[in-house]
């Protein structure tokens, strides 16, 4: 396997799905697709250089709640942070991709604060940046350990990134991680990362537009992509393929059982790839106790996070899960025995 990726870039869009367009016999799809992974190279730089400098850490907002700022980039990779468009309490910019960023951290930062607690992205009132319009027709946004980083999208397969507040919930999540367990980004531990990310995102979204686990759809990216894609989403919390056979994306990679784990070096270890083993767990979970999402499968999911140290595996998470599960529901509970049997269902026996 190969190293640890240290000082990793967030994205969104995981590698297997840009590099199928890189080999598109479509010349403007490759041009688009390479010219996103040089975005995210060109990001990945950046966070290394400034997680080297003593000064790269979480700003706080003066009044201690929430401060989002939104920067526009004007389709450029640089320098960061670019012309600041929005600040808390102003009024919309005008711009959507812009506008968009701004409601979708503020959704991300209610529920948190609502739901959970917690307040910002640390728990201590963190400043919300938000680049948008990042890179000419960039399919990604990323997370870089202090800002989002968001593309507009090439209008073909793609629409803007901002357009989703699941895409903006899941991406700012990993800023919860690395200030939580900060799980290592390869294998196991990175799986879990983007899990968490995933398993979030879709809270959020389902919280902001009222849905039960019985109305989601469980399907994660479908606001973004557009009809020329002909798939529903990227990735899906169910034992379904999100998409098979598609001449431009091929057969969705996700296991949802530990028979089928993805064990190459690609992709550091499959940390998008073996995400759909947990994320499968969660759904179990929450369509088993019903209801809303956030709610009771919700908080073990986020009180598991905070328990969780920087290499623990699925079997090291799935024990914690049971464990928060009987304090926090009781030995006999329903929630006890669907968190049990979910984890039985995917392959993952507690450690």
């Amino acid at each position: 396997m190969s190293a640890p990726c240290r000082n990793p870039l967030h994205c969104y869009l995981p590698p297997h799905v840009l590099d199928a367009l890189s080999k598109s016999d479509d010349p403007e799809l490759r041009e688009v697709a390479i010219g996103g992974i040089s975005a995210g190279a060109s990001a990945r730089r950046v966070r290394i250089a400034f997680s080297a400098m003593p000064i790269m850490a979480a700003i706080p907002s003066a009044a201690g709640d929430k401060h989002r700022l939104v920067y526009d980039m004007q389709e450029d990779t640089g320098p960061l942070p670019g012309r600041l468009v929005r600040e808390e309490g102003q009024a919309p910019s005008g711009d959507e991709a812009a506008d968009e960023a701004y409601d979708g951290a503020g959704a991300t930062y209610e529920f948190y604060k609502d739901v959970h607690g917690r307040n910002s992205l640390d728990g201590k009132g963190m400043v919300l940046k938000s680049l948008v319009h990042y890179g000419n027709k960039v399919d990604n946004a990323f997370w870089d350990g202090e800002q989002m980083l968001y593309g507009d999208g090439d209008g073909r397969l793609f629409d803007r990134f901002t357009k989703s507040v699941e895409v903006i919930a899941h991406e700012l999540t990993h800023g919860v991680v690395q200030y939580e367990a900060n799980l290592e980004y390869q294998g196991e531990p990175g799986a879990l990362n983007e899990s968490f990310a995933d398993v979030m995102g879709l809270q959020v979204e389902q919280k902001v537009k009222g849905r039960s686990v019985e109305e989601a759809d469980w399907w994660l990216g479908g606001e973004i992509i557009l009809p020329e894609a002909g798939v529903k989403g990227i990735r899906t919390f169910t034992a379904d393929k999100a998409y098979e056979d598609n001449p431009l994306f091929g057969t969705d990679p996700q296991p949802k059982h530990m028979d089928d784990k993805y064990t190459g070096r690609q992709d550091n270890g499959g940390v998008h790839i073996n995400s759909g083993i947990p994320n499968h767990a969660f759904y179990l979970v929450a369509t088993e106790l019903g209801g809303n999402s956030w709610e009771r499968a919700g908080s073990i999911w986020y009180k598991t996070l905070r328990n969780l140290n920087r290499y623990s595996n699925f079997a090291e998470a799935a024990a914690m899960t049971i464990q928060v599960a009987t304090a926090d529901f009781g030995a006999n509970g329903e929630e006890l025995q669907a968190v049990a049997s979910a984890w039985e269902a995917v392959g993952v026996e507690p450690a």
